[in-house]
């Protein structure tokens, strides 16, 4: 019974958060492995569609509905209402699992260990991390299945363990792409976490490229206590040995990358961060970094937002009429005029290292952001996905403040960077990024179809299971679905399926088969 299911998890959390002992004894009476199987993805569903089946109880009915909905509503629409809230609240029971798994894992080694022994509860922890966010309770379940994570990378021998038998790092590595503030600085808190273990943890982060790129762009976030801040420790983290701070050298960590954080981020905790990279780097990569030291003069830094606008403006011309590699050349000279910066108007024609922050507003500065969104729309048409992807990083790692604003440039990149990705047949990230677009933006023709573009080759590449839900409506959780007789879609009903043949799926059906 979910309904009994969610209550007692509210309970359970309730006692467990005011006692130690109420822990203790969940760990003790077998509550881990049982918890494990209710949070295992779509486990809870599949039990509420099954229930259903039956025919939803009297009884939960009167708890579900309440009582103008069972006085008005005849009775199929009262057990179609009541399997819609039983569906949410089996999404909530997995919630409070997870969340009870935090606590657990808070306490001490020896009941993170019982965890860990749990395969079962584990497995469902790991799938969570590794499948696709396509659902707003695919987000919020991720995001507290990463607390549970970094609770338990508290523990060295747990971290490589979950390193090297359940490739953790390279999980982290897709997590963190995710265009959602709350998921990425809960991944940065797991790195920062895994990184403070020195050796084999420390290494493996060191060892994935895909990662310390992220890091680097994520250096620059305007969101600083939540995502610069945890970032800037790690990089302090890996540069604190020879072999990693090689590695973070190597991966594009440049002089002029401290400069500008030094004087365009003027808080403590940024100019003690860049001192001590910078200690770091001249110690164990000397010779790499003075040759680029050499190189880099910051004199020549100097900020123009007007003539940046005005190559952005001349750019725009140039992709509109098809020059794309004009079009990104403009493009280019604009992005060394405007700084990664908070001020909405900077002084137009000063050297940075003259500008004080009294001087002017703080604020985020969507500039950067546009022209590299732009940019990253010329080496799709070009066919330069991985630059493509570059930029909609970098653009996407400036605005992950709320606001509209911010969203509406997020939803923009993550779209380009979800179309470069499938052109790349990166289908796990394409799909993150497209369902993204999918939840927060308005319906539109053109991201509902590379949804469903993507989805669908997802699902060829790698079986429905990761994503059981309808590839039109994406409802049908826990249910048995349809699937197409020609191709791995999967729909809740007939009419969905007829529907979505009609809208375009009779075309991806037969690219499939070629």
């Amino acid at each position: 019974d979910l309904l009994a299911a969610f209550l007692a998890c509210g309970a359970l959390l309730t006692f467990c958060q005011a006692s130690q002992e109420a822990t203790e004894r969940l760990c003790a009476k077998g509550g881990i492995a049982l918890l494990g199987r209710l949070l295992y993805r779509d486990h809870a569903q599949q039990l509420v569609a099954k229930n259903c089946r039956e025919k939803v109880q009297a009884s939960q009915i009167r708890y579900l509905l309440d009582e103008y909905a069972r006085q008005t509503l005849g009775l199929v629409e009262k057990q179609e209402r009541a399997y819609q809230l039983m569906l949410d609240h089996s999404r909530l029971a997995q919630v409070k699992a997870a969340a009870l798994f935090v606590e657990v894992a808070k306490i001490n080694d020896r009941l993170r260990n019982s965890l860990i022994r749990e395969k079962e509860s584990l497995k469902s922890i790991i799938k969570w991390i590794q499948s696709p966010a396509v659902l707003s309770n695919d987000v919020l379940l991720l995001t507290k299945v990463l607390e549970v994570v970094s609770n338990l990378c508290v523990c060295e021998d747990i971290a490589r363990t979950l390193i090297f038998e359940y490739d953790l790092v390279d999980c982290l590595s897709k997590a963190v792409l995710l265009p959602i503030r709350s998921i990425v600085a809960e991944v940065l808190n797991v790195i920062l976490i895994i990184v403070r273990h020195n050796g084999q943890c420390r290494e493996a982060v060191a060892d994935c490229e895909d990662l310390l790129h992220a890091l680097l762009s994520y250096s620059y976030s305007y969101s600083s206590n939540e995502i610069q801040s945890p970032t800037l420790r790690v990089l302090t983290y890996l540069s604190s040995s020879s072999s990693t701070c090689q590695k973070v050298c190597v991966s594009g960590f440049f002089p002029k990358d401290l400069y500008l954080l030094r004087t365009f981020y003027r808080t403590p905790i940024v100019i003690d961060h860049v001192a001590h990279l910078r200690r770091s780097f001249n110690k164990f990569c000397s010779r790499l970094w003075k040759a680029e030291e050499r190189k880099f003069i910051p004199s020549d830094v100097h900020l123009n937002c007007e003539e940046a606008e005005s190559l952005k403006v001349t750019g725009n011309a140039r992709f509109r009429s098809g020059n794309y590699t004009e079009a990104a050349a403009y493009y280019n000279r604009a992005l060394q005029l405007v700084p990664p910066f908070y001020f909405e108007s900077p002084p137009t024609h000063m050297p940075a290292k003259h500008i004080a922050f009294d001087q002017v507003d703080i604020k985020p500065h969507y500039l950067p952001v546009t022209i590299l969104s732009n940019r990253a729309q010329c080496h799709l048409k070009s066919g330069n996905f991985m630059n493509a992807i570059i930029d909609c990083t970098e653009a996407l790692s400036h605005c992950l403040e709320d606001g509209e604003e911010p969203e509406r440039l997020r939803v923009k990149a993550a779209y380009r960077r979800s179309r470069a990705y499938l052109a790349i047949k990166q289908y796990h990230l394409a799909l993150n990024d497209i369902s993204f677009c999918l939840r927060v933006s308005p319906p539109d023709d053109s991201i509902k179809a590379l949804y469903r573009e993507v989805l669908l080759k997802y699902r060829d590449h790698v079986g429905t299971e990761p994503v059981r839900r309808c590839g039109l409506c994406g409802q049908g959780e826990g249910q048995k679905l349809k699937r197409c007789a020609n191709c791995t879609e999967v729909y809740c009903s007939r009419e969905c399926q007829i529907q979505d043949w009609e809208t375009g799926h009779k075309q991806l059906c037969k690219e499939l088969k070629k």
